[in-house]
């Protein structure tokens, strides 16, 4: 069985930042994203 998905892979952009960070906050949150305890700034990530 073969399956295929169209990805689309995009430079990261400030105005996306946000949902990006918000989404890494939740893994971080649930204990699978990182040993962080808080996500970085968009700043912090340039």
């Amino acid at each position: 069985m073969t399956t295929t998905t169209d990805l689309r892979v995009a430079p990261m952009r400030p105005e996306r930042a946000g949902q990006a960070l918000t989404i890494h906050q939740l893994g971080i949150d649930e204990g699978n994203a990182a040993i962080e305890t808080t996500a970085p700034t968009w700043e912090a990530c340039g």
